[in-house]
């Protein structure tokens, strides 16, 4: 998902009083005997590895852990109202509540009067069974707890000697999982049903069910944060945000989280590695920040200062923190001038706010074609509610080159190359479905993208409306929707890798802000994502196809190298056109 003028800057305010996928990983070898399955899932999103490039295989999954894998797998489909449980270890806020609600019934525990589900405990395999066989609704069978394998219902042999260790609830399980061959025996005569269930076992099951349940995982998963964040907030009006940007920005978080707060982040962006790139005067700019106040230097771990400035090429700044200049200065800076006075002087002179992490981008590239504003004028743009609008609509006929169109039943999409710097190559994507734009975005993947361009032809006219705007996120609701709780928990926050102090740190506001200017010249697009953290106490010659963009869409702005995502976003009202509507019709 990627422009002319583009850019983003991330902020995480701190006070005292927050890629792609790798081929393999170091404790994996190939000869590993689920080395193809913890890389299929570690591909589709599923399973991440840890940032020492490590996967850990024989770690144990907690009951928690895999109602996530589970709630990921299936789209983060939620549960049914009907089916919501109250349970005693697991509150509305805890950052796997909407996964555990979806799969605990299975398992649930009842005790003095209340019901458990014990999210921190390993998950045992026969509670793994008895989880897959109730969401997946395999067939139920009477099996026999028997010591002598006596043959059970249609013959076939429940062979493990382990069998009368099955809890008697979770038997039935065992043989519909192990008839269906999503889960086997840890040998010929043993399936261990009380061992708790390991990261490489929990990929080969994965890895069994998405062939026996989905042709494409990638589509039915869809969730990951290049894509997923958009689907989380969806609403029908203009939208952009910067995936490379949320990726920067959490990276500079879990740098000082520590404990369940850095487990939480991790699973978002654990096993992402956003893309570094040249800087390029006056046209690419990316940059990281630390701002600490100097009173609180002291404080800041070396180890953290050493992580941030090593990964992420992060500047240490230290600052009295008397006003927000020396802070906007630098973010007017690396991104050429274009987000200037976002921090506010109360903010850096609140005495709670301790550090300043910033993430600044910013683009500022010319179309490799461009669009000539002689053949720009109003044109009708359809709204969803059925309404129309007179939209101020640019038209180019691209005879060859590398703009390309793609066409079919059900969408419309264009690619437009943006100019080459270096070795950093931008395009644009804009894909209108002939339906509803939501219901798409909501199945879209990354595999589709891909589909879509690989897939384009050449040689069309093209016409496509003006739009500019800005967009804000509701970033803390989203975030948390995506796992991450503990950070704005004031109670459980932990950035201990961050701070000595022992008063601690918590995220007590997120903020992501963003604006895009789309024109003949390019695309002018900037946007802020903000942490604040605060102290715990407180034209045509021959026939060519004719594309119109005339109708709600989406678009991407990405690497064309390699898909590093820039900008997402969709637009449903563009620009006006306010000169006389009789230029319409010439």
């Amino acid at each position: 998902m990627k422009k002319l003028f583009g850019l983003l800057c991330v902020i995480l305010v701190i006070s005292t009083s927050v890629c792609f996928a790798v081929s393999n990983f170091s404790d994996v070898s190939n000869d590993h005997w689920a080395f193809d399955t913890i890389n299929e899932m570690k591909e589709a999103g599923i399973l991440n590895g840890y940032e020492d490039g490590t996967f850990k295989p024989d770690q144990a999954v907690t009951r928690e852990e895999f109602a996530q894998i589970v709630f990921k797998l299936n789209g983060s489909q939620k549960a049914d109202s009907e089916t919501i449980q109250n349970y005693y270890d697991v509150k509305n806020d805890r950052w796997s509540y909407d996964a555990v609600q979806l799969i605990g019934n299975s398992i649930k525990e009842t005790s003095d009067g209340y019901v458990y589900f014990y999210p921190e405990r390993p998950i045992q395999r026969q509670e793994v069974a008895k989880v897959i066989s109730d969401f997946y609704h395999l067939r139920e069978k009477e099996v026999a707890v028997t010591n002598d394998k006596e043959e059970v219902d249609d013959g076939i042999l429940l062979k493990f000697e382990d069998i009368n260790l099955v809890n008697k609830n979770y038997v039935d399980a065992v043989q519909n999982v192990y008839e269906d061959g999503l889960m086997k025996g840890i040998s010929e005569t043993e399936f261990s049903p009380e061992s708790p269930l390991t990261r490489a076992q929990a990929a080969t099951l994965l890895s069994r069910i998405n062939e026996k349940y989905f042709p494409k995982l990638e589509a039915k998963v869809g969730n990951d944060i290049d894509f997923g964040y958009l689907k989380l907030e969806n609403s029908k009006g203009n939208l952009i945000y910067s995936p490379l940007s949320i990726k920067y920005g959490l990276k500079l978080l879990t740098e000082g989280a520590a404990g369940n707060t850095k487990t939480q982040i991790d699973y978002l962006v654990g096993g992402i590695t956003p893309t570094k790139y040249k800087n390029i005067d006056k046209v690419l700019s990316l940059a990281n920040s630390v701002f600490i106040r100097d009173r609180y230097n002291q404080y800041v771990k070396e180890e953290y200062k050493k992580a941030v400035s090593e990964k992420y090429d992060a500047e240490l700044i230290v600052d009295k923190f008397e006003n927000a200049n020396n802070i906007n200065n630098w973010i007017s800076d690396k991104t050429l001038g274009i987000i200037k006075n976002v921090i506010t002087d109360d903010i850096v002179q609140d005495e709670n706010t301790e550090m300043v992490l910033i993430n600044a981008l910013a683009i500022d590239m010319a179309w490799a074609s461009k669009f000539d504003t002689e053949h720009t004028y109003g044109r009708t743009f359809y709204k969803e509610d059925g309404t129309s609008i007179y939209a101020t609509t640019m038209s180019e006929t691209f005879r060859g080159g590398e703009n390309s169109y793609y066409k079919d039943d059900k969408i419309t999409a264009v690619t437009l190359k943006l100019k080459k710097y270096d070795e950093t190559s931008l395009e644009f994507i804009a894909i209108m479905p002939n339906e509803n734009l939501a219901d798409y975005i909501k199945n879209v993947s990354s595999k589709d993208i891909e589909n879509i361009v690989s897939n384009s032809k050449k040689g069309f006219m093209l016409s496509i409306p003006k739009f500019k705007y800005d967009y804000s996120l509701a970033f803390e609701n989203d975030l948390k929707a995506q796992g991450i709780t503990d950070a704005f928990d004031a109670h459980k926050a932990d950035f201990t890798n961050m701070t000595s102090n022992p008063i601690g740190l918590f995220v007590s506001k997120a903020i992501h802000k963003a604006d895009i200017d789309f024109s003949e010249d390019g695309i002018k697009a900037a946007a802020i994502t903000a942490f604040i953290m605060t102290d715990k106490a407180v034209a045509i010659e021959n026939p060519v196809p004719s594309i119109e963009i005339n109708k709600p869409f989406m678009y991407i702005i990405r690497d064309s190298n390699n898909g590093e995502i820039w900008f997402v976003g969709q637009v449903y009202e563009p620009n006006l056109w306010e000169k006389d509507k009789a230029a319409y019709n010439r």
